[in-house]
């Protein structure tokens, strides 16, 4: 993994650290002060609000990372504003108008209007700040970016948990609160922006269609891929709603909820730094030192993801039990599966490089399509029968679908290996731990839970100090590097 990726990566860690924190904050208030009916619909309120914000941007963040280096910024960011009057902006309006008809020709009775139309207009606030800090992310302003995302936790966090405390338990409590949110946060990174002098040269006679008309056949069909991420979540939670009883779905949203959080955590940094990152690399020294990096890069994750699933399963029941309820803890088995879904959702952007760089974006949608007809058919079959477990199962299938199909079609312009000694060494370590770990016993919940921790970072440490020299050696030279540089300063 080269230094800069390193660097960012690690900037971008912190703040996902921090906003694990938060999460973890909120989690167990929202779980214990919300009834599991009221959970699982604000599960379904936040997958409509994605829903909306992946629509009103039309793919254009993508084409951010692919076009950012072929203009000047005056001239990219006035191309980049005429993008945004098409996209967040109709769509919005669109959206409006059309609940609207639907409000006034039917009886929509399961849906107040003024909360769809508080979920859309915050999904437009949301649209517009994602653009722009996925503007910064494109210049590789890692440590602004970590600044904005903590500022926006902060934010939400504290005015969520205030309505949910000292307003009102309910879901509708949680939107309104979170439309405050998003209005703070899109006006601080307007001013941000501005502070940072991404508006200079801003001009209307540098719009042309022969740049912004690219942009969004490019970003149009990625679209694709975000719509079919949120169908994976979107789908199996409102069957699982038509099929099972709500509470049902508090409790899987609980478990999707805290798996999502710990891989953003642990590969979330990477993720939003090697875009930039292998695009600078391919454009300035070519394939070769590419396919480089993004193998280094999946090497990590096939290495750190067994060892994290595994882990998971092992603490998941008692993590639940003092974080929720007993309730909601005889679903344990959910969190390691969850993950795997996750995990595979998260890494994306290395998996569909091959296929970014020589911009088969309609290649990218049919893929992620086929998918999203698996993840419905499947659904639709398994859960009736088998309940939580077929969700999550067919969210793990759907997922390695997409990955599959990425590398496999994206190999004409990159090579990315599976390294299979790393990811079998990685699971022989995992599965040796959970057999381990099944020997500590000990009544206090508490003290279970902070011993299968503290063992598990022991062993991990000792099986990789030991027989993983390659990744010792690695972070013995950063760690040397480093304080050569304080020394020589």
């Amino acid at each position: 993994m080269s230094t800069g990726l390193l660097k960012h990566s690690l900037v971008y860690s912190i703040a996902k650290l921090f906003i694990l924190v938060a999460g973890l904050i909120s989690f167990p208030v929202l779980i214990k002060n919300l009834s599991p009916e009221e959970y699982g619909t604000i599960g379904l309120f936040t997958i409509t609000l994605s829903l909306f914000v992946a629509l009103g941007k039309l793919g254009i963040q993508h084409s951010i990372f692919r076009f950012r280096d072929n203009y000047t910024q005056p001239v990219f960011i006035s191309n980049l504003l005429k993008l945004i009057v098409v996209g967040p902006v109709c769509i919005t309006l669109g959206l409006i108008t059309a609940s609207s008809m639907i409000f006034y020709f039917f009886d929509v009775s399961f849906l107040p209007f003024n909360l769809l139309l508080a979920i859309i207009i915050t999904s437009f606030f949301d649209q517009i700040k994602g653009l722009i800090v996925n503007f910064f992310i494109s210049i590789e302003r890692s440590a602004l970016v970590s600044k904005i995302n903590i500022l926006n936790k902060i934010i939400t966090l504290v005015l969520t948990l205030f309505s949910i405390l000292f307003i009102s338990a309910t879901a509708k409590s949680f939107i309104y609160a979170l439309l405050l949110a998003q209005l703070i946060t899109l006006l601080m990174v307007i001013v941000l922006a501005y502070k940072n002098k991404i508006f200079n040269g801003l001009s209307f006679l540098n719009v042309n269609k022969d740049i912004y008309r690219p942009m969004l056949m490019f970003g149009l069909p990625l679209l694709g891929l975000e719509v079919v991420n949120i169908i994976h979540t979107f789908t199996d939670r409102y069957l699982i709603k038509y099929y099972m009883e709500d509470r049902f779905l508090g409790f899987y949203a609980a478990y999707y909820n805290m798996s999502n959080i710990i891989s953003e955590l642990l590969i979330g940094g990477v993720a939003l730094a090697i875009v930039p990152s292998y695009m600078k690399l391919w454009n300035g020294e070519g394939r070769m030192k590419t396919e480089e990096l993004l193998n280094q890069t999946l090497g990590f994750l096939l290495f750190i993801s067994p060892i994290l699933v595994a882990s998971l399963y092992v603490i998941s029941k008692e993590l639940f039990t003092l974080m929720a309820t007993e309730e909601y803890a005889k679903f344990n088995y959910l969190l390691p599966l969850l993950t795997i879904g996750t995990l595979l959702s998260a890494a994306m952007p290395i998996y569909s490089a091959g296929l970014k760089l020589k911009q088969a974006s309609l290649l990218m949608l049919y893929c992620v399509i086929c998918s999203a007809f698996i993840n419905v058919i499947l659904n639709m079959i398994f859960i009736p029968k088998f309940g939580l477990v077929a969700a999550a199962a067919t969210t793990i299938i759907s997922y390695g679908f997409i990955v599959c199909s990425f590398l496999y079609f994206g190999s004409s312009t990159l090579t990315l290996t599976i390294n299979t000694k790393i990811l079998i060494r990685s699971c022989a370590y995992s599965f040796l731990f959970v057999w381990l770990a099944s020997f500590i016993n000990t009544e206090s919940n508490i003290t279970l839970l902070a011993l299968k921790v503290f063992i598990g970072c022991l062993y991990f440490f000792i099986m990789i100090f030991f027989f993983e020299k390659n990744i010792t050696s690695f972070i013995m030279q950063r760690l040397f590097k480093r304080n050569n540089q304080q020394k020589s300063s």
